[in-house]
């Protein structure tokens, strides 16, 4: 089964609308474990969230680029334009 391009451009779209999501997700865990003066998780434990979480997060990432620059480099060589 073969896409439309405009399909193809709009699913490249919303793997980018992924990645921003997948951003401000990271952005909210590491504000959300930051420590603070009054009690928390200490520095050591904050490094641990930032690299535990940093993981799995650049792998969804980088993911959905290679997805979206594949759908993108397919939609613009289409000769249905």
């Amino acid at each position: 089964m073969q896409l439309k391009a405009n399909v193809e451009r709009l699913i490249a779209l919303g793997a980018y609308g992924v990645v921003a999501g997948v951003l401000v997700l990271y952005g909210f865990l590491v504000a959300l474990s930051k420590p603070i003066s009054v009690g928390g998780p200490n520095t050591i434990t904050f490094i641990v969230v930032c690299v535990a979480v940093a993981v799995p997060c650049a792998a969804l990432i980088a993911a959905h680029l290679a997805l979206a620059a594949q759908l993108r480099h397919h939609a613009a060589t289409r000769p249905d334009r």
